[in-house]
């Protein structure tokens, strides 16, 4: 989700690009792993769009969380909420 945070962070925060990749640099990457993706990612992705509908970037996420049962994400992203078996975590 690197991407989609540096994309809301400029395109609705209006955070400078060079802001945001400072912030992840320091602060998330020390403590996330980056997920790669694959073929099989690329197969899950294409059942949860079919299935539900979301965002193409967000059916990846669900496929790279799904393919290493993962089943928590941090996100802003109400799309999440439709997908079954993913729970959505963010502050109110």
């Amino acid at each position: 989700m690197l991407d989609e945070t540096i994309h809301v962070s400029s395109e609705r925060y209006r955070v400078p690009y060079e802001a945001t990749l400072e912030f992840v640099d320091s602060t998330v990457l020390p403590y996330v792993e980056i997920l790669p993706l694959g073929e099989e990612e690329y197969g899950k992705a294409a059942e949860v769009l079919r299935a539900y509908g979301i965002k193409p970037s967000d059916a990846l996420h669900v496929a790279a969380m799904t393919s290493r049962g993962i089943s928590r994400i941090a996100s802003e992203d109400r799309e999440f909420d439709r997908v079954r078996g993913i729970s959505r975590m963010w502050p109110l």
